[in-house]
């Protein structure tokens, strides 16, 4: 499925009407919106629009597509705007996850991150300190914990793990679905 539109408004009306797509929870966030693959039910389509911060997350992703911990990036496609050829606006083909809950994050924040924290000092935007995630980084022996606490530290000034970045896949595991944000 190639991605192409004249403007954003029509060819997000096109996908909507003509391709039958539904948007997935509530659809948008700050920068992006989220539908159902029109094929595809176990896929979603991220577009994300002038979103630099969440497209590094992605090529992290996409340099670890093993990673327990991180979504599984199908595709990414440049998406051209006719009316706008300087935006940047981008479809990210994701597996559909579920909304982790409250009890999940902590749960595995206890469980496999960092179980020697006081769970109840969480900041609500990074969930640790830095000094904590430098803790994880030296206390874990999962290779892909490790990545991924590498790119949080080195992104720690955007990052955003409200439970909405959270989500899980068959089987429970918790996945860090979009950490960071351009602002706080």
């Amino acid at each position: 499925m190639k991605l192409v539109a004249e403007t954003l408004a029509e060819y997000l009306n096109r996908l909507w009407d003509e391709e039958g797509l539904k948007g997935v929870g509530t659809g948008t966030g700050a920068n992006s919106v989220v539908f159902e693959h029109p094929t595809d039910k176990s896929v979603v389509v991220k577009l994300s629009i002038d979103d630099p911060i969440y497209m590094s997350f992605v090529r992290f992703c996409r340099r670890n597509q093993t990673n327990r911990w991180l979504p599984h990036i199908f595709d990414v496609q440049r998406i051209a705007l006719t009316s706008e050829p300087d935006r940047e606006v981008w479809a990210v083909f994701v597996p559909r996850l579920k909304h982790a809950t409250e009890r999940q994050v902590m749960d595995a924040f206890s469980t496999e991150i960092a179980p020697w924290t006081d769970l109840k000092v969480f900041s609500r935007r990074t969930r640790l300190s830095y000094p904590q995630w430098r803790y994880v980084l030296l206390m874990t022996e999962d290779e892909d914990l490790r990545a991924l606490v590498t790119f949080l530290m080195r992104n720690f000034r955007y990052l955003d793990l409200g439970t909405r970045n959270f989500m899980t896949r068959e089987g429970g595991q918790l996945v860090f679905n979009d950490p960071l944000a351009d602002r706080i």
